[in-house]
């Protein structure tokens, strides 16, 4: 019965008119929700900019867990997904994958020129995706669209949920670097033994933090302002009426490391205003900064 019941609904399906089609979606029909996109002929390719890279999911196959950082993908016209992390190596000479890098990927793939449907980014942050949004140089997806291609990537495996924010283009909040610059920054971090143990003492106390006063508007972000007004705070914690100059340069880092891009800057930046002693002083004394407003 349940199969008949099937079998019909499919025959409505495909005897319905464009518009009723609409409507009543088929399971896995080719009908795109998405219209067929115009690639941006301006685009060029970038100094530091990979090639060709990304893994292709083809028609079906759902997104593995995907680790913290920021990502991009395309989709095109016949459900092909590619994606990958934005900096997901530490080459020196190409370390960033743009959605061209993802496009000429597909483009080897297929043997022809992809027709493409949907594309932009996707934010994780501490194993929760903190933004979707539709940002990207190489085609234009209007922003009337976002609400369904983030139902598509739903139904690919991304784990969205209502919280999820799903950021126009025009919303999304710029870098203070270039991408080759955070790369840069990534790689500055990863060469150096010592800037590499202290940027994992500052994430891994980010992580806990989290978990204390997460932001409500923002999944896996944290709220600092609540930290730094915590009654919870540690007795001997800094005051910022009494703090040294190298305390405060400190405070400016906290608001930073909430922007995916900009927290590769943190360490370098923070290593170049300080002296060694200073920097390992405070990265062992994070949690003194908590309430510090309220003293």
């Amino acid at each position: 019965m349940k199969a008949l019941a099937m079998f019909g609904f499919i025959i409505l399906c495909l005897l319905s008119s464009p518009g009723q089609g609409m409507a009543l979606d088929c399971p896995e029909s080719l009908k795109p929700r998405l219209p067929t996109l115009t690639l941006n002929a301006n685009v060029v390719i970038r100094e530091g900019e990979k090639h060709s890279f990304g893994k292709i999911l083809k028609r079906g196959e759902s997104f593995p867990r995907l680790s913290d950082g920021p990502h991009v993908f395309i989709l095109d016209q016949n459900q092909n997904l590619v994606f990958s992390e934005r900096f997901p190596d530490f080459d020196e000479v190409a370390p960033v994958v743009t959605h061209r890098s993802l496009y000429r990927k597909l483009e080897e793939y297929l043997g022809a020129e992809p027709k493409l449907i949907a594309l932009g980014e996707i934010h994780f942050d501490n194993g929760v995706i903190s933004s979707v949004n539709n940002k990207a140089g190489t085609a234009f997806l209007p922003n009337e669209y976002l609400p369904e291609m983030a139902a598509v990537l739903k139904e690919r495996g991304l784990p969205i949920t209502p919280e999820t924010p799903i950021v126009p283009f025009d919303k999304v909040k710029p870098e203070h670097d270039t991408e080759h610059q955070i790369a840069a920054f990534r790689v500055k971090i990863e060469r150096d033994p010592r800037l590499k143990a202290l940027n994992e003492k500052l994430l891994g106390f980010r992580r806990e933090a989290q978990m204390r006063f997460p932001r409500q508007d923002s999944p896996g972000l944290v709220r600092w302002e609540a930290f730094l007004e915590s009654q919870t705070g540690p007795e001997n914690g800094f005051s910022f009426s009494t703090m040294a100059d190298n305390e405060r340069i400190f405070l400016g880092c906290f608001s930073l490391m909430e922007s995916i891009n900009d927290r590769y800057r943190v360490i370098p930046v923070l290593n170049e205003r300080l002296t060694p002693e200073e920097l390992d002083h405070l990265i062992s004394n994070l949690y003194r900064f908590e309430g510090s407003f309220l003293k």
